[in-house]
């Protein structure tokens, strides 16, 4: 990320994450939300979104200005990757990328 990292234990498979915690990026995933199993996560500008083991759904926390850490619900995800203020996923159903967050560049929207 910008000013923070995150990794996924490989024991219990929990998000931790460390750094300048400004907005709440280095918080991790929502407590009390039942996820805290997770299989990958990525950090951008002052956010981060980890892969959920249970369904393949992406959680995000942070800065949320312009979307970033809004990801799609109810889509899994094979993959994802985080950009400056954008996010994107490998879709599981049909293996499309798809994306969220800033687009002032279209980095958001796939060819």
């Amino acid at each position: 990320g910008f000013m923070h990292t995150c990794s996924v234990t490989s024991e219990t498979k929990e998000i931790l994450c460390w750094g300048i915690d400004q907005y709440g990026e280095t918080a991790g995933p929502a407590v009390g939300n039942g996820s805290t199993a997770f299989t990958a996560v990525t950090s951008g500008y002052r956010f981060s979104c980890g892969l959920r083991l249970e369904d393949n759904e992406v959680e995000c926390w942070g800065l949320d200005d312009v979307g970033q850490a809004a990801p799609p619900l109810g889509v899994p995800f094979l993959a994802i990757s985080a950009g400056y203020r954008h996010a994107c996923g490998i879709r599981a159903n049909d293996t499309a990328v798809q994306c969220w967050g800033w687009n002032l560049h279209e980095q958001s929207r796939p060819p």
